[in-house]
């Protein structure tokens, strides 16, 4: 070999081994706040573990696999067992990544962190776990074990990218001492409990991929069905997002996306009294039909305003908010006013022997047609008897319709073949996939 030959191979080599490889970044821990305001709490772990406190350290006290504690909130600091120890925070370890813990009877992975509550007494209860293993507890609770493993994965995606999200601007429950809570305010979330293995397998698949839109993981929201179109961001929440606009949905079949609920017209005014939405008397509800919208309605149908009318006053509520007082499934959904029919007539009845006897005789009736003044508008929907008439929402969808319909999801996989990749491009749009960690 020739000496200017030689002292390339050799800078090569120096480069090679000496040049520094980038690292993934790593899984992030996720804190999933589990209760808040608990006065106390059973704790215990399928393997050995310890409590400690940032004041009790090391080890302030090591129970064996199985033996459960008592953990309880006083006002001059937590107990265990009925003894005090000094500190804020109660760490629960273990030395195995193994670890089931269980709280107040339900099982976790990872490790349990137990604070006083921000701002009122009791105890917060925090499941520290890594991201994949926080989606295991994900899946289970978000959709039912079964579907189609591409509906699954794009499940999977999306709720990585929502919780990396949250994380990131960090502003959700801070203040509370962890990230995301175990509820429908983030993510539901129900731990070993309702882990299943094919959920399991598509958060594998998937590992470390998120959803990206300029640079940032996306608010990938979800929900179970949109009704037939999904929903601009813009118009429940106020934020315009490019990637969350709604898109034409395969979903308007979808088991349990019809719905109705009823309410007497008294009833519903004492509702929205409690809200403190009264108008008095309820005289009239003024909303396009979903034949014929209107401007009181967005692009996909849902009701974007809808004027009470009441002896005292009248008011425009948005669809959104109607959705949250009357607890109804969706803001996509008309409106009928129709007298209540009995289930049942009180009837005379002679026996063989001449004596009468009162029966009540069930009866199914057909529901009247809408009744009002005979100019009213197709829009307007009179209360002519608030005692006795009844009010109807019947709609389709069921949640807030923005981003992915998980309903969608899977009929995309089943009907249209569609990959993962594709349902999340279908409903995120513009956005970039790629992995996180």
């Amino acid at each position: 070999m020739k000496k200017s030959s030689f002292l390339l191979f050799l800078t090569s080599f120096i480069l090679v081994f000496m040049t520094p490889v980038a690292q993934a970044a790593p899984q992030p821990l996720v804190r999933v706040g589990l209760w808040t305001g608990q006065q106390s709490v059973v704790v215990g772990s399928s393997v050995a573990y310890a409590v400690e406190t940032e004041q009790e350290q090391p080890k302030w006290a090591r129970f064996k696999a199985g033996e459960q504690v008592v953990i309880a909130w006083k006002p001059n600091g937590m107990t265990v067992n009925g003894k005090t120890l000094r500190g804020q925070t109660l760490y629960l370890r273990s030395n195995t990544e193994s670890a089931r813990w269980e709280v107040n009877r339900k099982k976790y992975r990872g490790d349990i962190v137990l604070r006083q509550t921000t701002g009122k007494t009791g105890l917060t209860v925090v499941n520290e776990v890594p991201m994949e293993e926080y989606l295991y507890g994900i899946l289970g609770k978000e959709i039912s074990a079964g579907w189609p493993a591409e509906a699954a994965k794009a499940q999977a995606v999306a709720a990585r990218s929502y919780a990396l999200n949250l994380m990131l601007s960090g502003d959700r429950h801070r203040q509370d001492g962890y990230d995301l809570c175990a509820t429908v305010h983030c993510q539901v979330y129900g731990g070993v409990d309702t882990e299943a293995p094919d959920m399991i397998q598509a958060v594998a698949a998937t590992k470390g991929l998120a959803a990206y839109y300029n640079g940032q993981p996306i608010h990938a929201y979800f929900h179970a069905s949109s009704g037939g179109h999904t929903e601009d961001s813009e118009n429940v929440w106020g934020n315009a997002l490019p990637y969350l606009r709604g898109v034409a949905d395969v979903d308007a079949q979808a088991p349990g996306s019809a719905w109705e609920k009823r309410f007497n017209a008294r009833a519903l005014e004492t509702l929205l009294t409690q809200k403190g939405k009264g108008v008095g008397v309820l005289k009239s509800l003024d909303l396009s039909p979903l034949s014929k919208p209107g401007a009181d309605r967005t692009e996909s149908g849902r009701v974007r305003q809808l004027q009470v009318a009441g002896d005292k006053r009248s008011l425009s509520l948005s669809g959104v908010q109607m959705r949250s007082y009357l607890d109804l499934p969706s803001a996509l959904f008309d409106i009928r006013v129709v007298r209540a029919l009995p289930s049942e007539l009180d009837v005379s009845v002679e026996t063989s022997y001449g004596a009468t006897v009162e029966k009540k005789m069930p009866v199914s009736l057909k529901e009247p047609a809408e009744s009002g003044r005979w100019n009213d508008p197709a829009r307007i929907h009179r209360i002519i008897r608030p005692a006795d008439d009844i009010v109807i929402f019947s709609g389709h969808g069921r949640g807030h319709g923005v981003g992915m319909s998980q309903w969608g999801a899977r009929l995309l996989a089943e009907k249209n073949k569609y990959d993962y990749k594709q349902i999340l491009q279908y409903y995120y749009q513009g956005i970039m996939l790629k992995k996180a960690y």
